[in-house]
């Protein structure tokens, strides 16, 4: 009787440490956790009519697998989804009205938790473009209309190329350096000329210089007609490589052959950093005792991080005499790209 009882107890107990431990293992259950949605898209400032590349790759699950997260997409923030629910996370879309778009992107994990995340992007009317054909040696030119004048939207490459060690001459032959005396640069940088150069030795303000028939050397006033007076990033978004405007100002650097450093020789600086472009505007000046004429560019460079410069830079540049000391004078040549505009 005594081991009955016995037993009963020891089952009792069993049942009731049972009963504790229900809770217990209730509290284990593992807790779901909700998606991350996030994408990029390819730029934040295009044209209509052209694609736009939305990437939701980065989205993840935290407590699952995010190859099986499923995307859907609201291109215009209508509250309509444009898209199903898919597991692909890439999608193209080409917008057709300018103006602020607001992208919307939810996704969805194997619990059918959710989430979303936005973002804006700007679009523009297309920029007209074409392409011209120089006569002179039949090589083709993109173009771009800007501020109601057609511009070059490449680097000037009319010439014969020469090594920087000789000097550009009034000759009756157009030369031009390649930076860094390598070829491989001109499809892209062009030509370097030097400012009398590519003005053809005649110095008049309107001046056709070295461009080909029906285009001239831009003025000064040309290139402020064209001017933003934004933050240089966005100055170099619009209109540098692969720019909004198609305008497509190169990083293509210069030459000098003034002397920086001993044993002061001349040098190629600024590829993929600054490049600058040629004006017909000149000044002088006396500087110790001797006339100096200096050339204006337009310059464009790779921001720094808060860099205050508002749209493009005006420099001048160009010929004159630098003293190192009473005995030292070496004469100071820059040799840039030139872009032509439109008669």
């Amino acid at each position: 009787m005594q081991r009955h009882d016995n037993l009963i107890k020891s089952l009792f107990l069993v049942y009731i440490n049972l009963l504790l431990l229900v809770p217990l293992l209730s509290s284990c259950k593992k807790e779901t956790i909700s998606p991350i949605a996030q994408f990029d898209v390819s730029t934040h400032m295009g044209f209509t009519g052209r694609v736009f590349t939305f990437d939701a790759t980065e989205s993840n699950d935290p407590d699952g697998d995010p190859m099986t997260l499923k995307c859907r997409w609201d291109f215009n923030s209508d509250g309509q989804w444009d898209s199903n629910f898919s597991t692909d996370r890439i999608i193209n879309h080409i917008f057709t009205e300018t103006g602020t778009a607001r992208i919307r992107l939810e996704v969805q994990d194997q619990d059918d938790l959710t989430d979303t995340v936005s973002d804006s992007i700007y679009l523009y009317e297309p920029v007209p473009d074409s392409v011209f054909v120089d006569s002179r040696d039949q090589q083709h030119y993109r173009t771009v209309k800007l501020g109601g004048k057609w511009w070059m939207s490449e680097n000037l490459r009319y010439g014969i190329r020469i090594h920087s060690s000789e000097p550009q001459t009034n000759n009756g032959v157009v030369e031009y350096y390649a930076y860094d005396n390598d070829p491989s640069h001109v499809p892209v940088c062009g030509g370097m000329y030097s400012w009398e150069e590519m003005m053809n030795y005649t110095y008049d303000t309107i001046n056709r210089g070295i461009c080909p028939e029906g285009w001239r050397v831009p003025t000064l006033s040309d290139w402020q007609s064209i001017n933003i007076m934004a933050p240089l990033q966005f100055v170099v978004d619009y209109y540098g490589p692969d720019g909004l405007s198609g305008f497509n100002l190169q990083f293509s650097g210069h030459h000098s052959t003034a002397p920086r450093d001993p044993p002061y020789t001349a040098y190629f600086d600024g590829l993929d950093v600054t490049g600058s472009c040629w004006s017909t505007k000149k000044r002088f000046l006396t500087r110790c005792n001797t006339l100096v004429k200096l050339f204006y560019v337009i310059n464009i460079h790779i921001p720094i991080p808060k860099d205050p410069t508002f749209g493009f830079l005006i420099c001048d540049l160009g010929d004159h005499y630098v003293f190192y000391d009473t005995t030292m004078v070496i004469h100071n040549t820059t040799s840039t790209a030139l872009r032509c505009v439109k008669d």
